[in-house]
């Protein structure tokens, strides 16, 4: 019953970080709201002997670098620009 309680939890907090991942978009720009999308829900979804800051840190950076330069310098694709980069 625990588990399952937990279960639903990740997956309504996973359905509010997918909901706000646009407007944080808008507001800071797409590398840096897809760094912390990423971020929290790695984080969030991690089991805790597996929650290592540095390496959740540095493999979302990589994931959010190559994705920026795939789409935006490779294939020309404006993203939403915000505050942020």
């Amino acid at each position: 019953m625990v588990a399952t309680k937990h279960a639903l939890l990740m997956f309504f907090l996973t359905i509010v970080l997918l909901i706000l991942y646009p407007f944080i978009m808008k507001l800071f720009g797409f590398a840096t709201a897809s760094f912390l999308f990423i971020t929290s829900l790695t984080w969030m979804l991690s089991d805790p002997e597996h929650k290592k800051p540095v390496k959740i840190g540095l493999s979302s950076l990589g994931i959010t670098a190559l994705i920026y330069v795939i789409f935006k310098i490779v294939l020309a694709i404006p993203f939403p620009q915000g505050i942020l980069i």
